[in-house]
């Protein structure tokens, strides 16, 4: 931890300038999270690379946040996350928030600076602990592949909410970019071709409906983030790829319903995939010499499509057991992989995944919790190129996935 610190000393350096506007005790909080884990996966190497155990789960963030008044808010967290074969240190949010609206039955604000996305039921808080429902997200909506292009954005959002005599309606306006490392380049074409991208401004829409006793909520997301990639490659390399464009349409919808004991969570995620380029070719093959006829990789429409149905029971105030099912198709039009699987000789079940989950989370203080769960997967599709790009007849289209992680909050 100490030599973490001293190597990200910006991470500290980070929230300093909140320190500069604080004017009493009262205006300036501090919070954070730390948290360890341990995974097995009994095949396919889905979490690390390396082994099918793994001590790569650590994440750390320090938030703080600044009330001027009223009306403004500045807050901003940094976040260093080893998770599995991705170790990275990044701002995860940095805004300043200004509520020009607040009435009784309704307000308005915007937000300008890295803001955190509101798409999903999860996404604002995918990497707190104490916030989320098990240790890995349903991967079926919440890819880490496409992590990336879903966490939070460089740009504004206007927001607001509207009090009915029905309910309360919850709105959010959003413009902005996705700041991208070369992880993202490895998840979409995998370490052996990872390069350069860069990504596109991206429109998000979002809107939720809250019942009057709260009890029940449904939403609807939508946003287009677009990516372009250049791949690397070497003189030596049998195989390279073009440059290309990668355009997302994603849907998301959400819905949960509340009672005293127990919460029933359902997403569904909608994502037409339009992809221009990637063309395969033999590097410095001599002009006298055709280059050979690949498969193309371009499509106008590659639907994928993916939900789950989550349950929670709160068997008291500390302990919660979860049951979660969900499943992913990377073509919606080939949802069993078989014309896949004919076309390229590659295993269908890397065209699809579900996945049954069951966990318990206990919380043995304010502060500290242990979350423990399993997986127990049938097809690939969730696993990202980072690990493995060649998805071969190795694979198992059955696996399991085992995690434990304790976390402490402050």
């Amino acid at each position: 931890m100490l030599r973490f610190l001293m190597n990200n000393k910006w991470i500290i350096l980070s929230i300093l300038p909140c320190l500069a506007f604080a004017n009493g005790k009262n205006d300036l909080s501090f919070a954070g999270f730390v948290s360890q884990g341990i995974s097995y996966t009994s095949d396919n190497q889905f979490f690390d690379a390396e082994d099918n155990t793994s001590f790569n789960m650590t994440t750390l963030a320090l938030q703080a946040n600044y009330l001027f008044n009223d009306q403004i808010r500045l807050s901003g967290q940094a976040l260093y996350r080893n998770w599995g074969k991705i170790e990275s240190s990044r701002i995860d949010f940095l805004m300043a928030d200004y509520q020009f609206i607040n009435q009784q039955n309704y307000n308005i604000g915007f937000r300008l600076g890295r803001i955190k996305s509101d798409l999903g039921v999860f996404n604002s808080t995918r990497d707190i602990p104490s916030a989320r429902p098990s240790i890995f997200l349903p991967q079926s909506v919440y890819q880490d592949t496409l992590r990336d292009t879903t966490t939070s954005y460089d740009g504004l959002s206007l927001y607001g909410n509207q009090v009915f005599d029905l309910g309360r309606l919850n709105w959010t306006l959003a413009y902005g970019r996705y700041p991208v490392s070369s992880d993202l380049s490895e998840s979409i074409l995998g370490k052996e071709l990872g390069g350069e991208i860069s990504t596109k401004n991206n429109t998000q829409i979002h809107s939720t409906w809250e019942s009057v006793a709260g009890n029940w909520s449904v939403s609807l997301g939508y946003e287009n983030p677009q990516a372009f990639a250049k791949p690397l490659f070497d003189i030596n390399d049998p195989i390279a790829m073009e440059a290309g464009d990668i355009k997302f349409d994603r849907y998301i919808f959400s819905h949960q319903y509340f009672s005293a004991l127990w919460d029933l969570t359902f997403e569904f995620i909608y994502q037409d995939t339009e992809i221009k380029g990637f063309e395969l070719f033999i590097p410095y093959l001599p002009s006298f010499i055709q280059q050979p006829v690949f498969p193309e990789i371009t499509t106008d429409s590659l639907v994928n499509v993916g939900f789950y149905a989550q349950w929670r029971y709160f068997l008291n105030e500390d302990l919660t057991l979860m049951l979660r099912y969900g499943k992913y198709f990377t073509d919606i039009d080939d949802k069993d992989g078989s014309q896949y699987q004919q076309d390229t000789g590659m295993p269908d079940f890397s065209r699809y995944s579900f996945d049954f989950s069951t966990g318990v989370k206990w919380k043995l203080s304010s502060r500290w919790q242990i979350n423990f769960e399993g997986h127990f997967f049938e097809g690939t599709a969730a696993i990202s190129p980072t690990i493995k790009l060649d998805h071969s007849d190795n694979d198992e289209k059955y696996w399991q996935l085992w995690s434990l992680q304790v976390s402490y909050s402050f």
